[in-house]
């Protein structure tokens, strides 16, 4: 029986013929193919985004704009008029608004697309809020009911690669500092958040972690009462994630 196996090449990647006949194994092509030592080293590093992404203080007085508002789930759709009213703020001149509702990670990015060719065609430079708008990396951890879990994560050199061809060579910069980490990232969008009295703790003074504790505790009732995270988070308005994050919490509990 014939099968397929990776043949390495010197420089630590594939050659040009990258399989060859093994005749005396039985076939099981995904076991026996492996990644080359540049694509693992590719993996396992991740990128200094500044070095790819400007910060809009670095741009000229009056610059020409695009504007990438993205929100990853529509749970948090009103987040996208947020980030639009700050990048106005800054003065520039904003020639395009684009709002985008998917995942970083998605196949089907059309309205990014569109706003980095709006962006090349007017020699403009595409902004978005923070480096995370434009791409982000994900690792899985065990999650509700052991169901796989995507965390946010600093994006590899690949994710990189195949985010800076979305947008198609279009210039690029963040609002905020674009080598903040995630953690730091949800900092300032949470105080985003809360201008305004809008997702964010009540204008009652009440401490934060007691705030926490109220919602959580109501986010609780709401899931034993067969309401789907979504529906909670609507509700409570309050992101998905930190809907997940307790109820994962209070499963862990014993509650």
């Amino acid at each position: 029986m014939l099968s397929l196996r990776a043949r390495p090449a010197t420089d630590g990647g594939f050659d040009s013929d990258l399989f060859h006949l093994c005749p005396d194994k039985p076939a099981k092509v995904a076991m026996n193919l492996r990644y080359s030592t540049r694509r693992l080293e590719a993996i396992r590093a991740t990128v200094t985004p500044s070095q790819h992404i400007a910060h809009v203080d670095d741009l000229e007085p009056g610059q020409k704009v695009v504007a990438l508002c993205r929100e990853s789930v529509r749970c948090n759709k009103a987040h996208l008029d947020d980030q639009e009213s700050n990048l106005r703020r800054r003065g520039f001149d904003v020639i395009g608004v684009f709002k985008e509702v998917a995942p970083a990670d998605a196949e089907d990015r059309t309205t990014s697309e569109l706003a980095a060719i709006k962006a090349k065609e007017a020699n403009a430079v595409l902004v978005a809020e923070s480096t995370n708008r434009f791409v982000r990396g994900y690792c899985y951890r065990r999650g509700e009911g052991d169901k796989p879990r995507r965390i946010a994560v600093a994006p590899n050199v690949i994710e990189f690669e195949r985010a800076l061809a979305l947008f198609h060579g279009a210039k690029l910069a963040t609002l905020w500092h674009p080598d903040l980490s995630e953690k730091e990232v949800r900092k300032l969008q949470s105080s985003r958040g809360q201008r305004g009295n809008r997702g964010g703790r009540p204008a009652v003074p009440v401490s934060k972690k007691r705030w926490r504790e109220l919602k959580a505790a109501e986010a609780v009732k709401l899931r034993l009462d067969g309401l789907s995270l979504r529906k909670i988070s609507r509700a409570l308005s309050v992101p998905c994630s930190t809907v997940r994050d307790w109820i994962e919490d209070a499963q862990y509990q014993g509650c």
